[in-house]
This record gives structure tokens, sequence and C-alpha cells, in this order.
């Protein structure tokens, strides 16, 4: 709003989410309602993307030779499907390039896979209470984007440390 950041935030009791799973939809969806009326008024659509909860996300680094920008998608699609822990057709997944080693000709993706029943109840509270999720992101892979995105003056050719804390 006017070229600032809006923050809120509400404190979830315990026994609403355990271990990343929704407990209590109807607690849920009332605390997402009272951080939705921080923003708007009642009745307006809020458009947000989600941060998903990363102990319900399994995540794989695998690598691919270089290939054409529709190659890659292909062939890293397929490449999730053969190396995801869960039942391809239960799950979310989606993957991020993190690295490129030309003098090897390969390049190295992030996969990130997800409960598609997890995470789906995650975007029915948020519906309930206003907003309208746009994305739900993986944790990893999120970090991986703002690295690539923002990591100017940073040599990703070298090994790099990155801390989640939290």
């Amino acid at each position: 709003q006017d070229g600032k950041l809006n923050q809120a935030a509400v404190v979830l009791s315990p026994g609403i989410i355990e271990n990343g799973k929704i407990i209590d939809m109807v607690k849920l969806a009332e605390n997402l309602r009272s951080l939705h009326g921080q923003f708007s008024k009642p009745g307006e659509k809020i458009l947000v993307i989600v941060l998903g909860p990363s102990i319900n996300v399994y995540t794989q680094v695998f690598n691919l030779p270089i290939l054409s920008k529709g190659s890659l998608e292909e062939a890293a699609q397929l490449n999730l499907q053969s190396i995801s822990p869960i039942d391809w057709s239960a799950s979310y997944a989606d993957w991020q390039k993190i690295g490129e080693q030309e003098k090897e000709g390969k390049v190295e993706l992030l996969g990130a896979f997800a409960s598609r029943a997890v995470f789906d109840e995650y975007t029915k509270a948020l519906s309930a209470a206003g907003f309208i999720p746009v994305a739900i992101e993986f944790p990893a892979l999120g970090i991986a984007r703002t690295i690539k995105e923002l990591a100017a003056g940073v040599d990703l050719e070298k090994p790099q440390v990155v801390l989640n804390v939290g």
C-alpha cells in the first residue's frame, strides 16, 4: 500500500496445526480471517503466495544434461516422476534450476514433492478466510528462487551456504 510493505501476524493456539498438518480447520480459518481483517475489508479477496510447511515436503537435487528450455522442462518433469518418494498422482511437485556446470555439460536442479491432501487442506482454509492462493511455494525452492533473483554479486559457480533458521 503506497509502496510500503504491510505486515501482520496472528499467533495460532497449540493443536490447530501439528507436524505440518491441519488438526482444527475451523480454528485455523478463524485465525486466518482475523489476519485477513488486518489487511482488508470483509468480503475482499486477497491474492497470496503460500510458503508451505517444510515438514511435509521432500526435496532432492538431481542433474540433467544441458538442454534447450523446452527439452529441459520435459526432462525435469520425467525425472521428477521417476524420483518422487510419494505417489505421483497424489502429489504436487516442482523444480528449480540451481546451478549449471558448462564444462561438464550438466545442469543441477532442485526438485520438491508434497502431498496434495495436506496442501489442499491449507488451500481450503485460506479460501474460507478470503485469501486466494495463487501459488504454494516449497521452502527450499523459495530460497533457491530468492537467491537466484537477488544474489547480485554472488558467484553461484562457487559453493555457497544458505541457512534457513526457524
